[in-house]
């Protein structure tokens, strides 16, 4: 007869206990397990220096586990307790999806529009887009085109002072739509490339003067100011990958709302296992640290409590010792 020797972080397996029918899932290559438990002693004193008697009062039995790997489903399921949805947020990282503005699209009327009209007539159908900043002399800052007809551009605000002759030169602002625009989720912000100075985002509004831009949620267009046309820019933004992952969004529930799991946890050195089954726990604590040179090992602290059946854990030997 030998005393068992356990070795190594072992295997943790945890499945979700407060809803039916719920997925076990490895909470993804165990770095770290641990249970500990804490009683209270309860003492009885006479007259004497050392008490007569002794009596057990409360346990307290806690544990930790941390991961090498991010399981959704696992922390999910010791943790918010939410519901999970197929296809995941990402985002550029650094420097950002770097292009170079095309220039300014320059194009002359052929017709006159008075001070006060809004619509701007082409010899031929422009290429231009609704949101593409418009400037010129009586044109007030802040115009975009509105909706593009033919060879006739609707703009945002009504032509001013001496309005446009027939030949002016009318001017548009660059437009780049970024390389995941059909799965456009949201701007993270914009910088000159050369110099990594950040341009304005004015959200719906028209970009008025250079260093300014406007985003198109719906299309992942971003419209710039005629003066930054030709300009390197960077772009930095999320958006969604339908067909990857998992994603869940966490919700603020009432008081007293908890996910409990039950946890088996399992290590073997030289052929003999070491087993713990946790038949009802809660977790305490969900920490996620991100750090230069370090891996993210999501950590969970936990404490167990009795279930229907009144048990706690079960605990197996690989041999009598």
């Amino acid at each position: 007869m030998t005393n068992l020797a356990a070795f190594g972080p072992g295997a943790i397996y945890v499945t979700r206990t407060d809803v039916p029918n719920q997925p076990t899932v490895n909470i993804g290559y165990a770095q770290e397990f641990s249970i500990d438990e804490s009683a209270d002693l309860v003492e009885n004193y006479g007259q004497n220096q050392y008490a007569m008697d002794l009596a057990r009062g409360t346990i307290k039995a806690t544990g930790k586990m941390k991961a090498a790997r991010v399981s959704g489903i696992a922390l999910n399921s010791v943790f918010h307790g939410e519901v999970l949805s197929a296809g995941s947020l990402t985002a550029t990282t650094s420097p950002g999806e770097v292009v170079t503005l095309p220039a300014a699209t320059v194009l002359d009327a052929s017709a006159a529009t008075a001070a006060g009209g809004n619509t701007v007539s082409f010899a031929a159908a422009p290429a231009v887009v609704p949101g593409q900043v418009v400037t010129h002399a009586a044109i007030p800052a802040g115009t975009a085109v509105k909706s593009v007809a033919g060879d006739v551009v609707t703009l945002t605000q009504a032509v001013t002072g001496a309005g446009i002759a027939i030949n002016d030169a009318v001017t548009f602002g660059p437009v780049n739509t970024v390389a995941n625009g059909a799965v456009y989720n949201q701007d993270l912000g914009v910088t000159y490339n050369l110099t990594g100075l950040p341009l304005l985002g004015v959200g719906s509004a028209v970009p008025a003067a250079a260093g300014q831009y406007a985003v198109n949620s719906a299309t992942g267009q971003y419209f710039y100011h005629p003066l930054d046309g030709g300009k390197q820019i960077a772009s930095m933004y999320a958006y969604s990958q339908p067909g990857v992952g998992q994603s869940k969004v966490v919700l603020n529930h009432q008081l007293g709302y908890l996910p409990t799991f039950q946890i088996d946890y399992v290590t073997v050195f030289e052929g003999l296992p070491y087993y713990v089954r946790v038949f009802r726990a809660a977790s305490t604590k969900l920490s996620r640290q991100f750090k230069l040179k370090a891996f993210l090992a999501p950590e969970i602290d936990f404490g167990l409590a009795a279930n229907a059946a009144g048990r706690v854990y079960e605990e197996s030997y690989g041999e009598v010792s």
